[in-house]
């Protein structure tokens, strides 16, 4: 047979009589540093730290895929693995592929088991891409990872229940249009999707702005983003005050993306501040609970990937899931 790809949770029975290659690969245009394992009884010879030669086994074999260095994979980490007969890269090469795998964020990732079964192996896919695990890039990529590290550190579930669409209040007032810049407004999509990325994954974000009778449901990244930026061109044309956030609830974080500072401290979610006042202010960007600034800082601090940012992680990660007024549910 050919190589053939393997789609999530889908298996494919193979001739189990010559040894299998099974290798880390990074997918096109991503880099990585990946160590690949076979846990269970396996009897495997190692072809680099991101490969091994499987020469047979029994019972249940995972195929692992873990950080080469550090506890979990950075920003913009995909993998491509593969289980091939023959030499990879030639005619006569056969076997499996597995779908791409965004890992930033993760650590130890089971990608697919092995399984002998007398003269076949069964190969099957458990980890695949899926909708919540396409590619993320740039700030959205930073942001997922940093918080699904700072999650793991905690141990902490339940910030969001699976499912729910994720609420944003999306400013599109005249001020905003003055203030705010299509660099402001693209970051702070990007902040906000690599929030839901982390949080609730597999959602849709239910986008509400001044001018709309009822929130509009929207299903992709790309979407969400162009969304922000045409609520920001939209604001030139229009006289408002602009939406606020509306308090959340537990396992239920709302969010707001506008240029003005909330009135008070609304419990279980965040508003994104950008524009002017944000960008040039004497406020840090984590000085008040339940409110993010986009600041120069920030900005800059995203762009390197700092250390730094883990206060950011640990701010946003509190003003999700607990009530910032009163400090109750904040996970510290």
């Amino acid at each position: 047979m050919p190589i053939i790809t393997l789609t999530e949770n889908a298996s494919e029975t193979v001739e189990a009589h010559s040894p299998i290659h099974i290798e880390a690969a990074p997918a096109p245009g991503y880099s990585t540093n990946v160590r690949l394992e076979l846990q269970g009884d396996a009897r495997a010879n190692d072809a680099g730290a991101s490969a091994v030669r499987l020469l047979t086994g029994t019972g249940l074999i995972k195929i692992v895929v873990k950080p080469l260095r550090g506890d979990e994979f950075g920003p913009e980490t995909t993998v491509r693995v593969s289980a091939v007969r023959g030499r990879p890269g030639t005619p006569q090469a056969t076997g499996v592929e597995f779908e791409p795998v965004t890992l930033d964020g993760r650590s130890d990732t089971v990608i697919g088991t092995l399984s002998y079964e007398g003269d076949r192996l069964v190969i099957e896919s458990v980890s695949g891409t899926g909708r919540g695990e396409t590619p993320f890039d740039g700030a959205a990529a930073t942001l997922r990872a940093g918080l699904r590290a700072n999650l793991g550190r905690r141990n902490l579930t339940g910030v969001v229940t699976p499912g729910t669409p994720t609420v944003l209040a999306l400013d599109s007032s005249a001020s905003l249009s003055s203030l705010a810049t299509e660099e402001d407004m693209s970051l702070a999509a990007d902040i906000l999707i690599g929030i839901a990325g982390a949080l609730n994954p597999d959602a849709p974000f239910e986008v509400s702005t001044e001018n709309s009778s009822r929130p509009d449901l929207i299903d992709s990244r790309e979407d969400l983003k162009a969304a922000a930026l045409r609520a920001l061109t939209a604001g030139a044309h229009r006289v408002g005050s602009g939406v606020r956030r509306e308090a959340g609830v537990p396992g239920r974080p709302s969010f707001a993306i506008s240029d003005e500072e909330p009135y008070g401290v609304e419990p279980h979610g965040l508003t994104i501040v950008i524009g002017k006042g944000a960008r040039e202010g004497s406020r840090s960007a984590t000085d008040t609970p339940g409110v993010l600034r986009v600041t120069e800082e920030l900005a800059q601090e995203i762009r390197e990937n700092s250390p730094r940012l883990d206060e950011v992680y640990s701010h946003i990660v509190e003003s999700c899931a607990g009530d910032a007024r009163t400090g109750e549910g904040i996970y510290r």
